[in-house]
């Protein structure tokens, strides 16, 4: 029996809920004596094929798929404003600066587990309800249920640049944040003559870095594995 391994061609073509599947193996199985397994499964999850046929593969086209998904995942997403999914167009949150309360809860919710990241998706774009060149608008928000299932089948690599770009804004955020508590730090010890830039009330330099240290954090981590045997 000839087995078909299907890989993706770029990370534009994994699917959404594919990554969420792997994510979830991923949390199952931390230990470094689970990489085998979990190397298994990222070329049954990605390359669509069975565990069960899996196994009916000859080690060197294994290998060579394993080499091929890690490669896959090197890629840089590029942010995209719109989108289709199931041929549907979709935009982006078109203002941030007038982001309602409701969006901003949801997403700072959905973001931080990659299995809630179709309902994340679900907060970002929206049906396009109006479309002029470069401007567009989209569907007032109600909850992600109505296309959350919906986005599951969003490309990965549009969920994960959105994920990057919100990142990315958190981080330059406690960045001007972390300047400006270290700069009234010195300011007011000088005036006092007395204190430490961790003294006082409010949020803590050590508050702030530790928050850094979570979005530096990469949940793509964990791709990098060398071939194994599958017996």
């Amino acid at each position: 029996m000839k087995v078909k391994i299907q890989i993706p061609e770029t990370i534009k073509d994994v699917v959404l809920k594919d990554y969420q599947e792997f994510a979830r193996v991923q949390a199952q199985y931390k230990d470094k004596e689970a990489d085998e397994h979990i190397a298994q499964r990222m070329v049954s999850i990605f390359g669509n094929v069975s565990m069960a046929d899996l196994r009916k593969v000859t080690l060197d086209k294994y290998e060579v798929a394993v080499t091929l998904i890690n490669k896959l995942f090197e890629e840089v997403p590029t942010f995209r404003h719109t989108i289709e999914v199931d041929g549907q167009k979709f935009g982006f949150i078109p203002d941030l600066e007038n982001i309602t309360l409701g969006e901003y809860v949801d997403i700072d919710n959905y973001i931080k587990d990659p299995k809630d990241w179709h309902r994340f998706m679900a907060v970002c774009y929206r049906p396009i309800t109006m479309n002029v060149k470069d401007t567009y608008e989209i569907e007032e928000y109600n909850g992600s249920e109505r296309f959350a299932e919906i986005m599951a089948f969003a490309s990965f690599a549009d969920c994960y640049a959105a994920v990057l770009f919100f990142w990315t804004l958190t981080d330059e955020l406690l960045s001007v944040m972390t300047t400006y508590l270290t700069e009234e730090s010195k300011t007011t010890t000088e005036d006092s003559g007395q204190g430490s830039p961790n003294d006082g009330d409010g949020i803590s330099l050590s508050t702030i870095l530790q928050a850094r240290t979570l979005l530096d954090s990469n949940i793509l981590q964990g791709f990098r594995f060398t071939p194994v045997s599958l017996n």
